[in-house]
């Protein structure tokens, strides 16, 4: 799978009629917001080449395929559950088509949103008007930088604001370092995900100090230095996730000694395989195998 990949995150918000509506593909749908379950047609009315499609179904972990989809081609799948996000990629170029991407990802968004109600899904060229008519859903794709998406990720995971204008440590031998950190820990520990590749996510070290008691006063002595870093992963089932880590090494507040160590594990989201792809691509990111 090429690095360079055309991200189209759809968010499905879709306004259903009320009651049964009929569908194609022999699939059904009861009252609004009940989501379509079936074949599922997606037809590509753009002038955008397509080679995967994922969905969030039930709000359950992702499914991925993928598919050949150019202008005027026409792809199924199979809604299993109510479908509540979909993306879709190409393999030529650096671009996000719709969104931010954290509706795929947060799963408190994803569920408060409204699922698939309809049986077709036609992509149209950036500008065109789109909406719902009859069972068909009409989406107008609009372009953004892929790893604009990426950084929303990062910052999902931390649980920070997606417009922080922060900039990371450039330091991919020190992310590197961070990576195979983490791949020997999880190792150790029985993990199942294969940890794929680490992006430093703060600006510069942290110092970490205590405070220390003296005859007449306490005073703040530094005694580490700390950093946050994201850490994408492929599962044994073949889902992929995000997940925000702390190393921690010892600092005397001029030299650091010892060896690397964790910190802290943070929160994890399930993101796109694709986004696991690009992620290996993302300026000073640290990759395995």
């Amino acid at each position: 799978m090429k690095n360079h990949r055309l991200l189209l995150a759809i968010s499905l918000f879709v306004a259903g009629a009320q009651g049964c509506i009929s569908m194609r593909g022999g699939g059904s749908s009861g009252s609004s917001g009940s989501g379509f379950t079936g074949t599922v047609s997606v037809e590509n009315r753009s002038q955008l080449s397509i080679c995967s499609l994922s969905t969030t179904q039930g709000g359950d972990r992702g499914t991925e395929q993928a598919v050949t989809l150019g202008p005027g081609q026409t792809v199924t799948f199979q809604a299993e559950r109510p479908v509540s996000r979909i993306l879709l990629t190409e393999c030529s170029t650096n671009r996000l088509l719709y969104g931010t991407g954290l509706g795929y990802l947060n799963d408190r968004e994803r569920l408060g949103g409204e699922l698939l109600t309809v049986s077709k899904i036609v992509l149209l060229d950036p500008g065109a008007n789109g909406g719902v008519a009859g069972d068909t859903l009409s989406i107008a794709l609009a372009p953004r930088d892929a790893n604009d998406a990426l950084r929303d990720t990062f910052f999902a995971v931390m649980a920070q604001r997606q417009d922080d204008e922060r900039t990371f440590m450039a330091d991919s031998d020190l992310a590197s370092q961070l990576l195979t950190l983490l791949q020997s820990s999880a190792r150790r520990q029985g993990w199942r995900e294969q940890f794929q590749s680490a992006v430093i996510t703060w600006q510069d070290w942290g110092v970490v100090r205590e405070r220390r008691q003296g005859t007449e006063s306490f005073t703040m002595v530094p005694v580490a230095r700390e950093l946050s870093f994201v850490a994408g992963a492929r599962w044994p089932d073949g889902h992929c996730t995000a997940q925000s880590f702390s190393a921690r090494q010892a600092f005397d507040g001029e030299n650091a000694t010892g060896e690397l160590g964790f910190g802290g594990i943070g929160a994890q989201l399930q993101i796109p395989c694709v986004l696991l792809d690009q992620m290996r691509s993302y300026p000073n990111a640290g990759n395995g195998e």
